[in-house]
């Protein structure tokens, strides 16, 4: 095979590991009682009335229409939720 194909084929199951490795640890850190699991990479629920979005497998999460990246669990436990 060529050598851009095998680089990314390598950048790509890296990536895959890192999602994986995300998931684990998301799964472990919050409480899956407190979500709607819609499917194993998007999960849901309310905060203050509001929707909340999550991808677990990125670290990504919506709030009144805005996307962030990182720190649910800090932003979470500021408004007096349970992760």
């Amino acid at each position: 095979m060529s050598e851009i194909g095998d680089m990314y084929r390598a950048v790509r199951e890296d990536d895959q590991e890192e999602r994986h490795a995300r998931l684990a640890r998301n799964q472990e850190v919050y409480d899956q009682a407190n979500w709607t699991v819609h499917t194993p990479y998007h999960w849901g629920r309310r905060v203050r009335g509001k929707k909340l979005d999550f991808w677990p497998t990125k670290d990504k999460w919506m709030y009144e229409g805005q996307v962030r990246v990182g720190g649910l669990d800090n932003w979470l436990k500021a408004r007096g939720e349970k992760p």
